[in-house]
């Protein structure tokens, strides 16, 4: 039995010197729009992708300290960019193990701009009955190719034309990035959270630090005594009490936990929510992609669920929520507990009535 995938959200496909065609009636299609960010990478040719200094000279350090509003969020557009760049180059390094379909029907639907098709798809290996059948998603970045890539050297030799077979393979997804560059627009951040990003601009990490130096490693707070048996290092131990220390203090502040990959911020941060569930403080946690998010909630998980730390009589894993994109962030395991979505199902279960027979 082969598996397929009938597209609903159609495919743009991006061509330069693409013409308007005369079928272009639907309005479906007359509110899509490429974000700036996907314009320049839509520019990019592959060499410019595999280059690693294609942004060298424009990719400047960011500074500590903020003039205004339109420099700080300046300061993060380029390296933006270039990570986009430097995940699509490693996508194609690894395009040997990237989730692939093979097109079997692509109908153009419209065009405007660019030019919209639907695809339907089935699994490139069917003779793999374990492999699933990759699904496109919305502001998923394909490739698509005569043959199923290999190597990124397979790249150079790749063409395609619509009547010949085709692969669609998948490279990085574009709405973490999107969002990310919406954010960044200096003008809309002027008007919303006026209160919180004037506190960021003009940040001075010497008062934190100030604070910091002067917290003992021991709080006199016994409900916090599991801290101990999380062996935190000095620094993230004082990162962890000096945030609860703020917290009981009432007013708005800010604090930044920083570090190089492998210093233990996800495990910090973890900890802290930790501290803020044993002081019963509601605590809304964001981070820019689906695998961040899932690494703390994980951990966050453990931390309740250790018999060590104390926890057990005051917090509950009723008391965490999880949501976002349940497919993208693949949830499974302790997450399903906290997850808003599977939580509401089996709520949704327990809370139904059997009447004559029937469940309402």
């Amino acid at each position: 039995m082969s598996n397929y995938y009938d597209s609903d959200d159609d495919v743009v496909l991006v061509q330069q010197g693409a013409e308007k065609s005369a079928r272009a009636k639907d309005v479906r299609y007359s509110t899509w729009s490429q974000s700036e960010l996907e314009k320049q990478m839509f520019s990019w040719s592959l060499h410019d992708v595999l280059n690693k200094n294609l942004l060298k000279k424009r990719v400047k350090k960011i500074p500590r300290t903020f003039t205004s509003l339109k420099e700080y969020m300046g300061s993060f557009t380029v390296p933006l960019i270039e990570e986009t760049r430097a995940d699509l180059f490693s996508a194609m390094e690894s395009i040997k193990h990237a989730p692939a379909a093979e097109v079997i029907r692509i109908e153009e639907r419209c065009s405007n701009e660019q030019i919209i098709y639907s695809l339907l798809t089935r699994k490139a290996d069917p003779v793999n009955n374990l492999q699933e059948v990759y699904a496109p998603k919305d502001a998923d970045i394909l490739l698509l190719t005569d043959r199923k890539p290999r190597h990124i050297s397979d790249l150079d030799a790749a063409h395609f034309g619509l009547e010949s077979s085709l692969f669609a393979v998948f490279l990085i997804n574009m709405t973490t990035y999107n969002r990310i560059w919406s954010a960044l627009d200096a003008v809309v951040a002027s008007v919303r959270n006026t209160d919180i990003i004037p506190m960021i601009v003009n940040y001075n990490p010497k008062i934190g630090q100030e604070c910091s130096s002067e917290l003992p490693l021991h709080l006199p707070d016994t409900v916090l005594g599991g801290l101990q048996d999380f062996r935190l290092n000095k620094s993230q131990k004082v990162a962890v009490l000096d945030c609860v220390s703020v917290m009981q203090q009432g007013g708005p502040s800010v604090r930044l936990i920083w570090g190089p990959p492998g210093a233990g911020k996800t495990k910090t941060i973890s900890t802290l929510l930790w501290a803020m569930l044993i002081k019963n403080h509601r605590t809304l946690t964001c981070a820019p992609t689906n695998i961040a998010v899932v690494e703390v909630a994980s951990l966050v998980v453990t931390l309740l669920e250790d018999p060590s730390a104390g926890s057990g009589k005051t917090c509950f894993l009723s008391d965490v929520v999880l949501f976002g994109n349940e497919d993208r962030m693949n949830v499974y395991g302790n997450l399903a507990r906290i997850f808003l979505e599977k939580r509401t199902r089996r709520l949704q279960k327990c809370l139904m009535q059997v009447q004559d027979g029937c469940i309402v």
